[in-house]
């Protein structure tokens, strides 16, 4: 696996948030692993770029262009810990659609999260 960056220039966040606000960053990236994390970290740094992580789009609101980096956070995955008779973890990457985590959780026969279903958005940014 490739673990290249692709920075795009000036590019829309419309379709990145769920109110579909016309605004546009001066550079984003999207990564899908740690390593890509720290290099999109180091390459704003380098850079003297503020960063901005962005994950479903759905807590924030854009009044105009992002003059920085964005980085859209696309980790997925999902597992268990501390897996025993009184409960258990479940570790989400920052990238996890979170109505998806909370129906698996359930699923999965661990009760205790349904009342944060439906909230719209991923696990963490």
């Amino acid at each position: 696996m490739s673990q290249a960056l692709e920075i795009q220039e000036r590019a829309s966040l419309q379709r990145l948030n769920t109110l579909a606000v016309p605004a546009t960053a001066r550079y984003l990236v999207e990564v899908e692993n740690a390593v890509q994390l720290k290099q999109a970290l180091c390459w704003a740094d380098d850079h003297e770029q503020s960063v901005l992580v962005l994950g479903g789009g759905s807590n924030l609101v854009f009044a105009g262009d992002y003059p920085g980096l964005v980085i859209l956070m696309a980790l997925r995955g999902r597992s268990w810990e501390r897996v025993d008779d009184h409960g258990a973890v479940l570790v989400l990457k920052a990238g996890e659609n979170w109505h998806e985590a909370v129906l698996y959780a359930a699923r999965s026969g661990y009760r205790g999260i349904e009342n944060l279903a439906l909230i719209p958005g991923t696990a963490g940014a």
